[in-house]
């Protein structure tokens, strides 16, 4: 389940699981600051005369009026910005002056204190709230990773060949238990359930 926070200028913010945003009680008076741990999406209602910012680690996304997420877990001490609609400007706290421009659909990122970004083409970026996941011959390695994130539950396959082994299917707000069936049907992987994770044993790939 994920928290959802309306701000007192009709701003949006969903929170992905384990993620906390920290406001003034001023906020919007003079001007719109929120302190993200974790990851979340935003809507800003557009408002030129107080740009919106959100801290997040060392990052700083400055905005006049878009939707974006931002996630402040990327590891290796890195935060990132998707870009769904408008722009942000993304930069290390202190040194606005250095930032860079994110237009829509790019992904930035602050990385060792210096923002970069690329294209995004990673179709599951946004899987934590739309519940959408698309995989096309994507590893299995991979294919744990977005469910994990997407679920919050982990996941362990014991026949290690098994992580190359290629995965299609397209997966629309279903729960974790029908995707999981879903996935070992595909390569007759046993499912254990084990207290917060779940094992699946055997497998045979279907190549």
């Amino acid at each position: 389940n994920h928290a959802s926070v309306t701000l007192s200028d009709g701003s949006r913010i969903l929170l992905n699981r384990e993620s906390k945003v920290v406001y003034p009680k001023e906020y919007g008076l003079s001007h719109r600051e929120v302190l993200l741990t974790g990851e979340a999406f935003f809507e800003v209602t557009p408002d030129a005369s107080k740009p919106f910012i959100v801290k997040a680690g060392k990052a700083r996304i400055k905005v006049i009026g878009t939707s974006f997420a931002v996630n402040e877990r990327a590891g290796n001490s890195r935060v990132e910005v998707f870009v769904e609609e408008g722009k942000v400007n993304l930069y290390q706290e202190e040194m606005e002056n250095t930032g860079i421009l994110i237009e829509t659909g790019y992904v930035g990122k602050l990385s060792r204190n210096v923002p970069s970004k690329y294209l995004n083409k990673d179709e599951n970026i946004m899987a934590w709230k739309t519940r959408k996941i698309i995989f096309s011959e994507t590893k299995l390695a991979e294919v744990i990773k977005v469910l994990e994130k997407v679920y919050g539950k982990k996941i362990v396959i014991e026949n290690k060949k098994a992580l190359d082994w290629p995965y299609t299917n397209t997966f629309d707000n279903q729960n974790f238990e029908s995707v999981t069936k879903v996935l070992a049907e595909t390569y007759q992987f046993r499912i254990e359930q084990d207290r917060n994770k779940i094992v699946l044993t055997g497998g045979k790939s279907g190549i």
